[in-house]
């Protein structure tokens, strides 16, 4: 055939034709077979777009329905898939047999896509109606109703988008920390004489109220007296998601779990009746994993005493409590639910792994010398940031990242916040996941006197909590600070030890009103606060003894310690010294129940200098040294060397009081929007007069504060002249934010003065603006306001 005898347009029409029949648009309508395919490639064009690019091909006519979801790329993909991610259209494919489309990105798919982790799009065409297929040759109408009944009615594909470069430096599936910064690898613990390997399973499961009818309250400060009881809500932060979180390690038939839930607080036991509490959750947990694999268990020797299960404590979570409104029993049972079928989701997806610890000090985050809420300045601290990490052995990727934070989640005044959050546990969890991969798995340490200076009350008429910005902020920090410490200086667990230990106690009610408001309801009605805990035994004994578990798990070398509410940190460094033959010592708070505060007695007279609630919500004063002491028992069951000791009553220093107070560190970028070679990040100066002249009814970070400590001067370390700032009209008195460019990565000194003298010193250490943690300074190092950090002791 020669086509230059031919005529140019019928030349240009053979070549088109040609090019279709030949292509997959060709293919699609010669064979009637309906095809998807995506154009976008990667994350960054996405988002930029606000779209995803597509193209369908099939036979004429045919009416579709085009969607799309998403799964990230980890081994547990299934458990955090964030769904749909685009608005779905319906289209019809034209005459020439194909169609191009773009899908707009919905709040949720641009977000996940903004996010530095990889995403696995799937794309799904799915046929509409009855479509009349074209018409083929064939032998007779039989032989077409054969061919349209096996005609593919739906169509799908997908595609790994690659994360965007210049904002996301991480590696793509990034490996364990340690891999990735230094070289070295994590030891997995030996093979025992029947084979046994350390396997290491974690999930996750949303807990946000899925309607109405699941509404809840938010709560935890004070009695929340004109707080609204009766309605709650299900209103979550944009870009938040409320959660429950497991991780497991198995060894053989042993077993040890470790969760956190996004709450105020939960109950060992509730009055609503069993199956709602954390006692009763811990004893189904095991039986479920102890079940045979061929009744849907997993075949372990698990017990209660394995399992510890604890709150977050983050004020704007929902609170199941009761105090700030009824607890929403469905809800709970809800929440019971998500817990018990993530820690089998967990185990279920155990795979050979190894494990590695490390600490850090990031006490400093706490209100060390600024007086405000429920921060009594002068007490000691505990800085230690306790991790366990979790590393597939075939790919080195993280399974898990499991840490307690020893400081509270309080940034927002909860009775104050139009809409629930998880706080900085979430958005660190959030940070971690997108640049460490895996879960990750963050609750609280010691929690009692250790709150951040962030605190704040609600905008103008209370539309948005001041502070809600800094939780990303702060979320970031922590990670951060994982991320460092796991880099720095991990420790592998090569001992293949597993297993934990429990002491049931009765310990006596010592404080009236709040046993009464609990049991008794003629005080309820007088005190005015509603208390959900059961009264019932093994709970309660005659509305005087208070039923308490304390729990050990030992993972290797490494000792779990349950501190069963909000324990200062005389009663953890009481634990730490308790056990002492372990070679770390993990305090999660808010374990195994929810018991308030507890302290050493003799420092109850001191609660009333300050304006927090430590002298009311107590529930006894022997909680303290029953807390040190049950974990003699403990470590003892476990094979640790313990140590009888007392809780130390020395290292208070009560003229804090009197002076003014500045505390400052640098954050990291919370979004990874900056430049990974701009070196800009955020520096917050935070300050308070002395708590004797501080309006108690102003002791939270906001607008109006009658108190303003004055003017601070920053000098940032790096040979830029120091800069003097002071409160911006109508912007928070304690809190002022900076962002200040340093010239290259490097440790920096940073240093904020008073006008007064006082001054704060951290070292800011700065690898990119992702990768920002802080050495703090102590006003008194080694003393009253010394902070354990990385040793872990006392």
């Amino acid at each position: 055939m020669n086509l230059l005898a031919w005529p140019k347009g019928l030349v240009v029409a053979a070549v088109i034709a040609a090019v279709v029949m030949a292509g997959p648009v060709g293919q699609a309508r010669a064979s009637g077979r309906l095809r998807i395919a995506l154009q976008t490639t990667g994350q960054r064009a996405a988002v930029a777009g606000g779209q995803l690019r597509l193209t369908v091909t099939g036979p004429r006519g045919t009416r579709l329905r085009v969607s799309a979801r998403a799964r990230r790329t980890a081994p547990h993909a299934p458990s955090l898939a964030p769904g749909a991610i685009v608005y779905g259209i319906r289209t019809t494919i034209g005459g020439a047999g194909w169609r191009r489309l773009a899908l707009r990105l919905t709040p949720t798919g641009r977000r996940v896509l903004a996010r530095c982790v990889s995403v696995r799009v799937i794309l799904s065409a799915r046929v509409l109606g009855r479509t009349r297929l074209a018409h083929r040759p064939g032998r007779g109408r039989a032989a077409v109703r054969s061919r349209r009944r096996a005609a593919v009615r739906t169509a799908w594909t997908e595609r790994v988008l690659q994360r965007d470069p210049r904002r996301c430096p991480f590696a793509e599936n990034p490996p364990s920390p340690t891999l990735a910064l230094t070289g070295g690898v994590a030891q997995a613990p030996p093979v025992g004489a029947h084979g046994e390997r350390t396997l290491v399973g974690a999930a996750t499961r949303s807990i946000t109220p899925p309607s109405s009818d699941f509404a809840t309250h938010v709560g935890g400060y004070g009695d929340c007296q004109g707080c609204d009881k009766t309605n709650g809500t299900t209103r979550v932060t944009p870009g938040d998601d409320l959660r429950v979180r497991a991780v497991v390690v198995r060894r053989g038939s042993k077993a040890v779990v470790l969760a956190t839930a996004d709450l105020e607080g939960w109950f060992a036991g509730y009055k609503q009746g069993p199956n709602l509490g954390l006692l009763d959750l811990r004893k189904d947990v095991a039986t479920d994993l102890s079940r045979p694999v061929s009744e849907g268990g997993q075949g372990l020797a698990l017990g209660p005493q394995d399992v510890i299960v604890q709150s977050v404590h983050c004020h704007a979570c929902p609170t199941v409590v009761g105090i700030w409104g009824p607890t929403n029993s469905r809800y709970l049972q809800f929440i019971y639910a998500q817990m018990r079928g993530v820690i089998a989701d967990a185990a279920a997806q155990a795979r050979p792994a190894a494990l590695e610890w490390a600490t850090s000090d990031i006490g400093y985050i706490n209100d060390l010398v600024v007086g405000q809420a429920n921060a009594n300045e002068g007490w000691p601290l505990d800085g230690q940031l306790s991790i366990l990490h979790a590393t597939d052995t075939r790919t080195g990727r993280t399974i898990a990242t499991y840490a307690n934070v020893p400081a509270h989640g309080n940034i927002v005044h909860g009775p104050s916040a139009p809409e629930m959050s998880s706080e900085y546990f979430g958005a660190s969890e959030r940070w971690l996941e997108d640049h460490v991969g895996g879960v990750a798995v963050v609750g609280p340490g010691t929690l009692g006197d250790q709150t951040t200076p962030l605190q704040g009350v609600g905008g103008p008429n209370n539309s948005r909590p001041l502070t809600l910005s800094a939780i990303d902020s702060l979320g970031a920090l922590v990670g951060a600070t994982v991320y460092r410490a796991l880099s720095q200086h991990p420790h592998s667990v090569t001992d293949p030890t597993l297993g934990g230990a429990e002491t049931y106690l009765v310990l006596p009610f010592t404080n009236p009103a709040l046993s009464g408001s609990d049991c008794q309801q003629a005080i309820t009605q007088v005190v005015g606060i509603q208390i959900d805990r059961s009264c019932d035994p093994p709970y309660a004994i005659a509305s005087t003894g208070l039923g308490v578990w304390f729990t050990t798990l030992r993972i290797g070398s490494v000792a779990v310690a349950s501190e069963p509410g909000e324990a200062f940190p005389h009663v953890t460094f009481g634990v730490r010294r308790a056990l002492s033959g372990a070679a770390v010592v993990f305090t999660p708070g808010q374990a195994q129940d929810q018991l308030g505060y507890y302290y050493e007695p003799w420092a109850f007279p001191t609660t009333f200098m300050y304006s927090a609630d430590h002298n009311i919500f107590h529930a006894s004063m022997a909680l303290a040294e029953a807390n040190a002491h049950a974990q003699l028992a403990n470590g003892s069951a476990l094979g640790f060397s313990v140590t009888p000791t007392l809780l130390d009553p020395t290292g208070n220093d009560f003229t804090r009081l009197t002076m003014p107070g500045i505390q400052v560190w640098a954050y990291p970028s919370p979004d990874g929007s900056t430049p990974p070679r701009d070196p800009t990040v955020q520096v917050s100066v935070y300050r308070a007069p002395a708590r004797c002249t501080q309006d108690a009814s102003q002791a939270f970070c906001s607008t109006g504060n009658s108190g303003d400590a004055g003017p601070v001067t920053v000098d940032f370390g790096d040979g830029s002249p120091p800069v003097t700032a002071s409160t911006p009209k109508g912007g928070p008195t304690c809190c002022l934010d900076l962002r200040h460019t340093f010239p290259r990565p490097g440790d920096y000194e940073v240093t904020a003065k008073l006008e007064g003298g006082q001054s704060w010193t951290t070292t800011v250490h700065l690898t990119s603006p992702l990768l920002v943690s802080n050495s703090a300074h102590y006003p008194k190092p080694g003393t009253v306001f010394g902070s354990p950090g990385q040793a872990g002791g006392g």
